[in-house]
């Protein structure tokens, strides 16, 4: 049986404000064993923020939250020691019980720990 992680992007029209359509689309992750799916809630400065963590097999992903982006898929890279995974200009690295999101343009970096 093929385990599905369910990823809802949302999209707006042009030129019409606060007009959205959402579509749900199913992603099968693949990978060997069971998928397994960790919730973390961090406090970032005076903001909390959950994150969503999948791990199967060599495929790992964390869902994050990003100011002015919305929820983006972070995918672990090769780390020496602790976490590192990246979306676009950013990286969200630490060793999990406290991490730094970082904008790789903006220079900027917000320090979390977990709750």
């Amino acid at each position: 049986m093929k385990e599905v992680l369910s990823v809802v992007f949302l999209s707006s029209l042009f030129g019409v404000v606060g007009v959205a359509n959402a579509a749900a689309d199913a992603v099968p992750l693949p990978g060997k064993g069971e998928l397994k799916v960790t919730d973390r809630t961090y406090v970032c400065g005076d903001k909390q923020i959950g994150v969503k963590y999948f791990d199967k097999g060599s495929n790992q992903l964390a869902i994050v939250p990003v100011e002015g982006e919305g929820e983006l898929v972070f995918v672990r890279t090769v780390s020496a020691s602790g976490a590192i995974y990246a979306s676009g200009q950013y990286l969200w690295s630490g060793k999990i019980d406290w991490m730094d999101l970082k904008d790789t343009i903006q220079g900027k970096t917000l320090s979390c720990k977990v709750k």
